[in-house]
């Protein structure tokens, strides 16, 4: 079941000042909430000199994927059945599609690949780092009911390996046990007589296995980034769901660092505007804050993958809205340290009839904008 929570990027709100603040927003409950929640570094100079100098791998994956040697090495790991692309809906090795001339081919490959001889396909976007791999073939057979015995250990070390081969740099993937997340997908299977259930003899099995995990650049987790592979029941790769863009640094952030670094009570008063704007006082029970890499600009409504809550793994859905482009870099959208936040709201009283909802999730700016960069 998917999880949509509204996303509040509030670097607009930065931009324009702060809207008059109502009774609600400060509540004393959402202070204390933040006080508590949002860490000691935040506003610290050093921590924000590190966070804006970190070490980025290379090559990033959209640079390594550009090879179409290694995509196909890739796709031989994979046990790949000759998968190839139409050139017509193709940009890859230097050939452009019809009315692309003069763009930069290694820029934005964009490719869909389909086997004759087996059902399973691949989708390159470059321009986004998104990577999708999927294998019917290899999918779950319920009729068949077969347990799936592949151990945890091997299918992330098939993960780790897969990831590798499609150009995720290995620096930045979370190891295990450090906010990498296995998962059993169980299933049933009820035997037919004469087209009809025995239920009595259902069984219950372990279908597949799957690995999620996020990003780290320089130990800092990056927003928007996903890593999740199903294993089958013969330890293959099933299918592959990659999202890893080419990161960088929103141009410029360094400039009047002095003037434009929030402090961490203005962060802290910017988070209680914030869960004011959207909830009612004495409505929220937990508040989570993490300094991330985000993104300037996103949609506002954000699908947010299962593994969420116990790795802090997130993701916005897409990357078209951007304020920070670098343009040394094909004027792709680029990153600025921030703080997101998950707001946990009170748990409904048993036998209440409500439903439990989810954690809204927002993002706050460490820095403010600079009026000398225009």
């Amino acid at each position: 079941m998917k999880t949509v929570v509204t996303v509040a990027f509030l670097f607009s709100v930065a931009l324009l000042g702060s809207a008059p603040a109502a009774a609600q927003q400060s509540c004393e409950d959402f202070r204390t909430l933040a006080e508590g929640a949002v860490p000691s570094t935040v506003g610290d100079r050093s921590v924000m000199d590190q966070l804006l100098n970190p070490p980025i791998a290379k090559p990033q994956l959209p640079d390594f994927l550009a090879d179409p040697t290694n995509m196909r090495r890739a796709l031989k790991l994979l046990g790949s059945r000759g998968l190839r692309a139409d050139p017509s809906d193709c940009r890859f090795a230097g050939k452009l599609r019809k009315g692309a001339v003069g763009q930069d081919p290694g820029q934005e490959i964009d490719c869909t690949l389909r086997s004759r001889r087996a059902n399973e396909a691949a989708r390159l976007d470059l321009a986004r780092g998104k990577v999708t791999y999927l294998n019917s073939d290899r999918n779950h057979d319920g009729a068949a009911g077969i347990e799936n015995t592949t151990s945890d250990q091997d299918a992330v070390a098939r993960t780790m390996q897969a990831a590798l081969a499609w150009g995720v740099p290995g620096e930045e993937i979370r190891p295990p046990g450090n906010g990498l997340l296995v998962r059993h997908l169980m299933a049933s299977s009820v035997p037919l007589v004469d087209e009809r259930p025995i239920t009595e003899q259902a069984k219950t099995h372990t279908a597949e296995i799957h690995v999620i995990t996020g990003r780290h650049v320089g130990g800092v987790p990056v927003f928007g980034s996903l890593l999740k592979t199903a294993i089958d029941v013969n330890g293959q790769v099933a299918r592959t769901h990659i999202r890893w863009p080419r990161f960088c640094l929103v141009p410029g952030l360094q400039q009047n660092l002095d003037e434009t670094l929030m402090s961490r009570e203005e962060v802290i008063q910017k988070v209680v505007e914030t869960l004011g704007a959207q909830n009612k006082c004495g409505t929220l029970s937990k508040l989570r804050a993490n300094i991330m890499y985000v993104r300037t600009s996103q949609e506002s409504e954000a699908e947010v993958n299962d593994s969420r809550d116990e790795s802090n793994t997130t993701r916005g859905d897409d990357d078209r809205g951007v304020a920070g482009e670098d343009p040394a870099d094909g004027g792709e959208p680029c990153y600025m340290p921030a703080l997101t936040l998950h707001a946990f709201p009170n748990e409904p009283e048993p036998d209440s009839g409500q439903i439990g909802m989810g954690a809204p999730e927002y993002v706050v700016p460490l820095i403010r904008a600079d009026p000398t960069r225009g």
